[in-house]
């Protein structure tokens, strides 16, 4: 029994010193730790021309929608529209967003690509909400009126089941 323990023990520790044993044995790792890294380099490159720039006249106007947003969509560094311009020439951002405040707000959107259409929704709901707004003030409205313009439809739906036959 001990004449087979030294003959596995020396056949074990010859295919361990070999070449081959090791890259069997470390490869799998070295491809995880490669594929891996590929994966996070890919990811971030790609999450940083992602984002937009805002530029506005009224930073009380950016910063609400940066906000609604949210501070991973835009890119705050870039807060003037010659920034933006360079910034989406060298491809760092996907675009830009000029919003202007005046007797109506008014959003252009410069980009490779067009906006999606979930953030052209937001972005319009957005310009609705501070329009009402700016446009209520103007108006001088009491607060009865207000809440008469306020009154939302009814809807309401019935929905009858057919009766088996059978």
């Amino acid at each position: 029994m001990k004449k087979l323990w030294v003959v596995t023990l020396s056949t074990y520790l010859r295919q361990v010193k070999s070449w081959s044993f090791v890259i069997l044995v470390l490869s799998p790792f070295i491809m995880l730790a490669v594929s891996f890294g590929v994966g996070f380099v890919s990811a971030n490159s790609a999450a940083d021309s992602d984002q937009i720039a805002v530029v506005s006249n009224q930073s009380a106007v950016r910063q609400a929608y940066i906000k609604v947003v949210g501070h991973d969509q835009v890119d705050q560094r870039v807060k003037t529209e010659t920034a933006a311009k360079k910034a989406l020439k060298k491809e760092a951002i996907k675009g830009y967003l000029v919003l202007s405040a005046g007797q109506r707000y008014q959003a252009t959107y410069h980009g490779t690509e067009a906006m999606a259409s979930f953030d052209k929704t937001r972005l319009t709901s957005f310009l609705n909400k501070l329009q009402t707004q700016a446009n209520v003030v103007r108006a001088k409205l009491s607060h009865r009126q207000l809440s008469q313009l306020q009154q939302q439809p009814i809807f309401k739906q019935v929905v009858q089941k057919k009766g088996r036959t059978g």
